[in-house]
Order: structure tokens, then C-alpha cells, then sequence
């Protein structure tokens, strides 16, 4: 009724555990796969929320249209060495399926270990029309891109 909430939990010996709660949308692209799953844009009404118009709970409703989403990150070695190569990205956008290919550094950048969500290297996301194949060609994508550190 006011706002995007985002609740994580974990299923401990059959109980759910709450991990994190906040008055906000979820991170790591959630608001993007569930708009190309469902055609539900959270942060348009997000955004109409905000500004205090009524929600048409019509906007609500799931669009059947047949596509799965899914996001893979690429989660690095932290070498704290500077990038001297990246290879793989732009061949990437050009694969079926694969909607976004986001790379975090560039050639000259330190590529630190991972202490947070925002030092990935790189994210890939795919939009299929099953999950398998969102799954596997997510998993494809990102162990193509090639990071070579000094």
C-alpha cells in the first residue's frame, strides 16, 4: 500500500529465518527479472507510491508471457592486481537470449576480492523461454568473460 518492502529468508530445520529486511526493492537485479518474468514494473510503482498516486492493483497482475529471467554474477578471485585484459563481453552481447552484460572495472582498475555485492566483477542477464535455457545460458555467459590481472 506505500512502498517496495525486501525480506530474504532462509529455511533452517524446516522454519523460516528471517536473513534481512528493508523499506526498499530487492538489489542484485530483482526488480529487472521480475519485470521480464512478469511484465510487473516495481519501481514504476515504486515510483507512484512515492509520490502518493493509488496503485491500480491491475498493475499487479502477472503478464503470462512465457519468458524466464535469470541474473549470474561473476564472482572473482580477489587478486587486488591491476586488470591488464578483459575479454569475452562483447561477443556475449551478441548471444541469443542474453539481455545485459555489465562489467564492474576495466583495464587498469584493481580488481579486489569480494567483501560486498558491489565489488562482483560482472553480472549477465538472460531472459529465455524456459528456465533451463535462462539458466544455462547464464552459465555459459559469465564463465566466458576472461579477467587477466598483471
Amino acid at each position: 500500500q506505500h512502498s517496495l518492502s525486501h525480506t530474504e529468508v532462509i529455511v533452517r530445520d524446516g522454519e523460516p529465518v528471517i536473513v534481512e529486511t528493508h523499506t526498499r526493492g530487492g538489489g542484485d537485479r530483482i526488480s529487472d527479472l521480475v519485470k521480464f518474468a512478469t511484465g510487473i514494473d516495481l519501481y514504476d510503482i515504486s515510483a507512484q507510491l512515492g509520490v502518493g498516486l493509488k496503485l491500480d492493483e491491475q498493475r499487479l497482475v502477472p503478464t503470462a508471457n512465457g519468458k524466464y529471467a535469470c541474473v549470474r554474477f561473476l564472482v572473482q578471485d580477489g587478486v587486488e592486481k591491476p586488470i591488464k585484459r578483459i575479454a569475452g563481453i562483447e561477443e556475449i552481447k551478441t548471444w541469443p537470449d542474453v539481455t545485459d552484460v555489465t562489467m564492474t572495472y576495466k583495464v587498469g582498475d584493481i580488481l579486489p576480492a569480494v567483501k560486498n555485492s558491489f565489488d562482483r566483477a560482472a553480472s549477465v542477464l538472460v531472459v529465455a523461454d524456459s528456465a533451463d535455457r535462462a539458466l544455462d545460458v547464464s552459465e555459459k555467459a559469465i564463465n566466458a568473460i576472461q579477467i587477466e590481472c598483471v
